[in-house]
């Protein structure tokens, strides 16, 4: 009786095709699931959108102050299910939910792009900005986060030699917009829960435990496939190129056609970071 099997080149041959194939695969499956994420993360800022058009609705078409109460801890003025990290799942992106500090306010060692800020209880909150017991026992923790030139703050404010002139910059609400707000950013992907980026910020960092001054480095993440998720002034939600972040009108005073645009006199391509140099220009 004759037995058959497969011959030793045969077997090759077949792992050869399965390897190629999964080679072919890979990366398909890989974009699907980015497009997943992309796509769950420009959901949960659309939910964003209706939080914060309801609280303008609610003060005078204003948005969150930077109040002495405050400081400028604005998810202390959401309510209380809002503020909790366990109860609001929409604070996450979903490519950025591993914690910078734990429960016990622990270091835990995350400092990528992919790192949420939080979690930060009200004990640690306190110890910088007196009156912030209203923070949810939770704690707040997210990898959202708000421009700080939309808030409502009033008055001048130095730190380190850097003056933020509220009067002057802030859109502080809905009624002081004169002409399209498709192009204010509001709210979107970033290393901390606020930022007041400049025309002339770089793009330098990339991690979490560096991301104060210039502060475009909060939002400028490639979590996205070179590009960014975020909600603007008129609640719309779409993605953003990351060189795209310095053509719009973060505050009143931003320059468009900054020395970061393809605008800008002064702008060279080669004075990007080398993780940036290659992405589209705008």
């Amino acid at each position: 009786m004759n037995k058959f099997g497969f011959t030793l080149i045969e077997l090759l041959i077949v792992i050869a095709i399965i390897a190629l194939l999964m080679g072919i695969l890979l990366p398909s499956m890989q974009a699907a699931r980015e497009h997943a994420r992309a796509t769950a993360c420009r959901a949960n800022l659309q939910q964003w959108g209706l939080i914060m058009s309801m609280y303008a609705e609610q003060n005078n078409n204003l948005f969150f102050s930077g109040s002495e109460t405050y400081g400028y801890w604005w998810p202390a003025q959401l309510e209380k299910n809002l503020q909790s990290w366990k109860r609001n799942k929409i604070w996450f992106c979903p490519t950025a939910k591993k914690f910078q500090m734990d429960e016990q306010g622990q270091w835990t060692g995350e400092n990528s792009i992919y790192g949420a800020w939080g979690i930060e209880k009200p004990t640690y909150v306190e110890s910088f900005w007196k009156g912030l017991r209203e923070i949810d026992a939770d704690g707040i923790a997210g990898s959202y986060g708000l421009n700080g030139w939309a808030m409502s703050t009033r008055g001048r404010y130095t730190q380190w030699g850097v003056t933020y002139d509220y009067d002057k910059e802030n859109w502080k609400g809905l009624g002081m917009v004169k002409g399209p707000t498709n192009n204010i950013p509001l709210f979107l992907d970033a290393l901390r829960f606020d930022g007041w980026p400049r025309d002339s910020d770089t793009a330098q960092a990339h991690r979490l435990d560096d991301d104060w001054d210039p502060q475009m480095r909060r939002y400028c993440l490639d979590r996205h496939r070179k590009n960014t998720n975020c909600l603007f002034m008129d609640f719309s939600v779409r993605k953003v190129g990351l060189k795209e972040l310095w053509t719009l009108k973060w505050s009143r005073t931003f320059n468009t056609a900054g020395p970061w645009t393809r605008a800008g006199k002064a702008h060279r391509t080669g004075d990007w970071p080398d993780w940036i140099k290659s992405y589209p220009d705008y």
